[in-house]
């Protein structure tokens, strides 16, 4: 068995045994009567580790661990299957089942909780846990199965020398920091317009180290299962992971380790909505756009665009600690600005997509065509952040400034549609980014002096 599939088996044994772990820990709360410790979830008494540390609270704890183990394994086994075995139907049926089994335990395990612990719910959610670990067992045995038929899988050899610097220059520009930058802008904009004026510095700080850690461990992830196209895009052909500076299990466990760190560190310094929103971006990034959408259909930046929204979402709740239209304003705002961007892109390296075979809007439609709906979707956009005014969340002395930034915006839409070129396309993806943060930035100001 070659090293790559010794290095999945060991995933999957570590899965078994801690979903082993969650099942005896469930029946230990139950059976113990130690659930009613822990009234709220996903903390317990408010904290991550109360202050009260009796036996039925470390139970509680132990439990909650365990999940949050499984759940971080079996992301890794998930990630692995896809990057690996995608061509393996029964690896790939399992690993499905049992992430859905999963998710599902998770949901009934805060219902249980928030409903009063009933004696129902509480045997559905230990009948889940055995079901994962059963789930787990033939996703092990159907591999044990196929291994031996397994073709060994290609990586690139990593160089002969790699200094430590080196590789800390690859870790860092796994997690993006061009698109970090960005998303960490409309956090903190969204902070301060939640607050009308500066929040809190620990508050902004922390909340913006999570979000960095959440946004670069969703580009390290997602670099991690693109290392196959990667290698084929002239623009991204040399990346660490695909040039072999650092092997794929290093970049999975790097990726795993940021986007857990992010996890706790809003759940302990800053509030679990802003902990589940920022894990849903994770989520939806990594697991829905890069595993599905991505390859699949025409739609995929339409409909991928949601995560890429959910940063404003973040750091409004770390305000405020609750979703209001403000926030869905902000969401809105990025969910139809990230088409025009993106696609500005794609007609740059329309090639590359072609070649990679993702179905991106200018290898399906053309370049006609996709100018064409950049223009549509970039009135809509430039029209979306004017109709605050009309209700008074913002001034007049915003929608001036706004109204210049739009303008030209449309502009250069309309000169793009009317006479296609590839220089016009990058000066658009480029004022589409500084755009971005300058009308965040605005409306943060607007919001705090008016």
């Amino acid at each position: 068995m070659s090293k790559e599939h010794r290095h999945y088996l060991r995933y999957l044994w570590l899965t078994i045994a801690a979903t082993a772990l969650l099942l005896l820990t469930g029946l230990l709360v139950t059976y113990s009567g130690s659930g009613a410790a822990c009234p709220d979830w996903p903390l317990c008494q408010g904290e991550i580790f109360p202050a009260e540390g009796t036996a039925p609270v470390l139970i509680n704890l132990l439990h909650r661990f365990s999940v949050a183990a499984v759940g971080i394994l079996l992301a890794g086994v998930v990630l692995q299957t896809r990057r690996r075995y995608r061509q393996q139907p029964a690896l790939v049926k399992w690993t499905i089942i049992v992430a859905g089994l999963f998710m599902v335990e998770v949901i009934l395990g805060g219902v249980n909780v928030l409903t009063g612990l009933s004696s129902v719910l509480r045997l559905v959610h230990l009948t889940m846990a055995a079901a994962i670990l059963a789930g787990s067992g033939m996703l092990l045995w159907h591999f044990y199965r196929l291994a031996p038929n397994l073709p060994p899988i290609e990586t690139a050899p990593p160089p002969e020398s790699v200094t430590g610097r080196q590789k800390a220059v690859v870790y860092f520009k796994l997690t993006k920091p061009w698109i970090l930058v960005l998303l960490l802008i409309t956090t903190a904009g969204a902070m301060f317009i939640a607050a009308r004026g500066a929040p809190a510095l620990p508050l902004l700080l922390y909340t913006l180290l999570g979000g960095a850690l959440s946004a670069g461990g969703a580009s390290v992830l997602n670099s991690y299962l693109d290392s196959d196209i990667d290698g084929v895009m002239s623009r991204t052909s040399r990346r660490g992971t695909v040039t072999g500076l650092v092997s794929p299990e290093e970049t999975l466990f790097f990726g795993l380790a940021l986007s857990t760190a992010s996890v706790w560190v809003f759940m302990t310094f800053v509030n679990p909505i802003s902990a589940v929103l920022s894990t849903l971006g994770i989520i939806y990034y990594v697991f829905f756009y890069t595993l599905y959408l991505k390859r699949a259909t025409i739609h995929n930046i339409i409909i991928g665009g949601a995560a890429g929204a959910i940063p404003p979402l973040v750091g409004w709740t770390a305000v405020t600690n609750a979703l209001d239209l403000g926030a869905l304003y902000l969401f809105a705002i990025i969910f139809f600005w990230t088409p025009p961007h993106t696609w500005a892109l794609a007609l740059l390296v329309k090639k590359d997509y072609g070649r990679a075979r993702v179905p991106m809007l200018p290898v399906v439609v053309g370049e006609k065509e996709t100018t064409y709906q950049i223009f549509l979707y970039s009135i809509l956009l430039i029209t979306l952040t004017l109709l605050p005014v009309t209700f008074g969340m913002l001034s007049g002395v915003y929608l001036l400034a706004a109204g210049i930034l739009g303008l030209y915006f449309i502009y250069l839409a309309w000169r793009l549609w009317r006479e296609y070129s590839k220089s016009l396309s990058k000066r658009l993806y480029k004022y589409s980014q500084a755009y971005l943060a300058l009308l965040f930035v605005l409306m943060a100001v607007d919001r705090s002096l008016f």
